[in-house]
């Protein structure tokens, strides 16, 4: 099966193509712009590898750039509808490790999450005050929670020993096909079904 994924939930660029064989295309950098502007010229970089055949798109839904999120979707919809090619969204979260983790980072408006994932499926989402996030952060340190976060670590205001313990991951393209490669036929099926439409930590905030 051929699968092209999009990640755009974060400061990189990510686009893959490729099957259980053999990678086609593989793109993941920083980016140079926005994803406005540097996905488009990538994106049909990565089509041309798509022109014999393409059985699926795998998108990355976030949580994460709200701009370039919304950028991978439309891209995504409406190539999937031109080419009646299946499109299935993926939480960007589950595909960051195996088995058990969390993902921490800053939630905006003075505050910060936690995403706890057990064998790519997401448990729950916490948002959390500044006080909150640390005492919980450390407490998943004594009990040597894997930690990631998907942001720059130096902006979450952890002291340095609760800093180091702390892995930075972005979230890939390349990534987001193992873990569907590595899903259950069942996990497989109940994504296929869900509705595409971007992950939020929270609710938009919209001023008028």
């Amino acid at each position: 099966m051929k699968i092209l994924a999009i990640e755009t939930s974060s400061s990189y660029l990510s686009l893959f193509v490729g099957n259980q064989k053999e990678i086609l295309f593989n793109l993941h950098q920083p980016l140079q712009s926005s994803q406005s502007v540097d996905f488009f010229p990538a994106f049909q970089k990565a089509l041309e590898f798509c022109e014999d055949s393409l059985d699926c798109f795998l998108l990355g839904l976030g949580p994460g750039n709200y701009g370039g999120i919304r950028v991978g979707i439309a891209t995504a919809q409406a190539f999937s509808l031109a080419r009646k090619v299946p499109l299935v969204g993926v939480h960007s979260f589950i595909s960051l490790s195996q088995g058990d983790y969390c993902v921490i980072g800053n939630a905006r408006r003075g505050d910060f999450f936690i995403t706890e994932i057990s064998q790519q499926e997401v448990l729950s989402t916490k948002i959390l005050s500044p006080n909150e996030f640390y005492f919980k952060v450390k407490k998943m340190i004594k009990r040597d929670i894997l930690l990631f976060t998907c942001e720059n670590k130096n902006l979450l205001s952890l002291e340095t020993l609760v800093c180091d313990r702390v892995n930075e991951i972005f979230p890939s393209a390349h990534k987001l096909f193992e873990c569907w490669i590595s899903l259950s036929s069942n996990q497989k099926e109940k994504l296929m079904k869900q509705a595409i439409h971007p992950i939020y930590l929270r609710d938009p905030h919209i001023t008028l």
